[in-house]
């Protein structure tokens, strides 16, 4: 997804440079899930060919956190099968929490502060993409309810993001902003920012401390 000319410019525009160094109010409770991957990876740990977590980093975090699959009695054999896990896994690497080398994932040294792990979360998850604006929309919609139903979240983001983005042949439709929104769905359940009740549909989200905590306006508090 692409932003219109004119979007884009003004963004740039408002844009101002990052200096890296971490913000008044940038330390904050690290989200459970992130240490734990983080801590299951200590010492590094050797991806499979297909550069994936291997299985007893897999199975830990089921063991863990059994409502991440479809099957909580059914093993899992992959990250796929844990998507939360794999969008986590995806979101620490583009961080630098998790760093390659040689085949093996191991923490970075930022990974030892609960700061700049929060720091580079928040950079990372509300960066200037369609995802990271979406992500930044659902939380700050759920930060002022209890709860919201799923097709209320995808009105939002069709009303207030759709306009702004495009897909290279067709302005966005509302099946393009549904996928979106399932794919936040994962990721943020990943941070422990969110949780879920209703239907397999995922009918009403709401918001955790996690999820506060990671917000923008938790920082500039």
């Amino acid at each position: 997804m692409a932003r219109t000319p004119a979007d884009a410019a003004d963004a740039a525009d408002a844009r101002t440079p990052s200096t890296g160094a971490a913000g008044p109010g940038a330390a904050g409770p690290v989200p459970g899930s992130v240490r734990l991957l983080l801590d299951l990876c200590a010492g590094g740990v050797r991806l499979t060919p297909g550069r994936r977590l291997p299985r007893v980093v897999v199975r830990g975090v089921q063991e863990r956190r059994p409502h991440w699959g479809w099957d909580a009695d059914r093993p899992a054999q992959r990250e796929e099968d844990l998507l939360p896990l794999a969008m986590l896994h995806e979101l620490l690497r583009s961080c630098r929490l998790l760093r390659l080398v040689h085949g093996v994932l191991s923490p970075t040294r930022a990974a030892a502060s609960d700061a700049e792990v929060l720091r580079r979360l928040q950079a990372g998850l509300f960066d200037e993409s369609f995802h990271g604006q979406l992500c930044r929309l659902l939380l700050e919609t759920l930060s002022n309810v209890d709860a919201v139903a799923e097709v209320t979240l995808v009105d939002a983001a069709l009303h207030q993001l759709a306009p702004s983005w495009h897909r290279p042949d067709r302005p966005l439709d509302r099946v393009d902003v549904r996928v979106a929104v399932g794919r936040a769905h994962h990721v943020l359940v990943g941070l422990d920012a969110v949780t879920t009740s209703g239907s397999r549909l995922r009918d009403f989200w709401s918001i955790s401390p996690a999820g506060r905590a990671l917000l923008p306006s938790a920082v500039a508090a």
